[in-house]
């Protein structure tokens, strides 16, 4: 049974770094692009959504990771509350 929970766990941190490098690497054109004043406001307006999505999934693949690593060692579990409305704002 620890055999399989390790194997889970393992399982979940090898899919969050595999998601956090493309993830990553999305955000930086779109900070670039979202800089330029050219660009229509509906085109900002929508790269700004993208971009707050991709930095939240961020923060879901580094929360997997933080939990992989308080199997291995002691780590700080921080937690916070928040309202779900304020995720969803555009």
């Amino acid at each position: 049974m620890h055999q399989v929970y390790d194997n889970k766990n393992r399982f979940f941190a090898n899919i969050a770094h595999e998601l956090r490098t493309p993830l990553t690497l999305i955000t930086g054109p779109i900070s670039t692009i979202l800089q330029d004043n050219k660009i229509p406001v509906t085109t900002q307006q929508t790269l700004s959504i993208v971009n707050r999505n991709v930095n939240y999934l961020k923060q879901l693949t580094n929360q997997i990771l933080d939990l992989s690593k308080k199997e291995v060692e002691d780590l700080t579990i921080q937690i916070s509350t928040f309202k779900f409305s304020d995720v969803l704002k555009a």
